[in-house]
């Protein structure tokens, strides 16, 4: 019996794990940004437009999240739930803050919106992890950094590929192809990593 209630448990928990294998929203993101790049490049500039302003967006947001991650490693350290609230609610307050004064400052405040989704998306515990806990705020930190991280890796490969590719005209912007493979392959990392992430401590708790 015992037997036969494991195998029946591991098959309820397969249909699980493929279904969170992958990202699905931060996937079709990239998808519809690199879209947006080589559709407008060449036949509507506005689109090119939207998908620097989505991107914005992301960088805003992106770029301190490493804070995010700062306190949520220093929370692990405290066993009292009060003081671990209070190290990730301090990180997710310095992301909010450092972004929506960067978007006011760009006269571009429906970014906020944007901003607010994507900390509660880096924070959100996934199913059978106890909100808080030692093991959600450690998903937290692993979470913000590798977020943090993919957007760095970006950068130096925008630089590179802008190396390999420069501009046609002195003082013009990169081909299109260097922007679409470079934010493509963002959120390709974001699609794949981050579900491995939410996986691992899913499975940690269950355990």
């Amino acid at each position: 019996m015992r037997s036969s209630d494991r195998e029946s448990a591991v098959k309820r928990d397969l249909p699980q794990e493929k279904r969170g294998r992958f990202d699905l929203r931060e996937l079709v993101t990239g998808a519809f940004v690199v879209s947006m790049i080589l559709l407008g490049t060449g036949l509507n500039p506005q689109l090119l437009r939207e998908a620097s302003n989505l991107l914005t967006a992301q960088i805003m947001f992106e770029f301190p999240m490493a804070m995010l991650a700062i306190c949520a490693g220093q929370a692990i350290r405290y066993p009292a739930k009060p003081m671990r609230i209070a190290c990730v609610a301090f990180g997710a307050i310095v992301v909010l803050l450092s972004g929506t004064s960067t978007a006011i400052q760009g006269d571009a405040p429906w970014m906020i919106v944007s901003g607010v989704w994507l900390v509660g998306s880096r924070t959100m515990p996934t199913k059978g992890v106890v909100w808080f806990s030692v093991e959600h705020c450690r998903a937290i930190e692993v979470t913000a950094m590798i977020s943090w991280a993919c957007l760095i890796a970006t950068f130096l490969l925008l630089m590179m590929l802008t190396t390999l590719l420069p501009p046609r005209e002195p003082g013009g912007s990169a081909p299109a192809i260097v922007f679409a493979l470079t934010w493509g392959a963002y959120y390709l990392g974001l699609g794949v990593l981050l579900p491995r992430v939410r996986r691992k401590f899913e499975f940690r708790q269950r355990r």
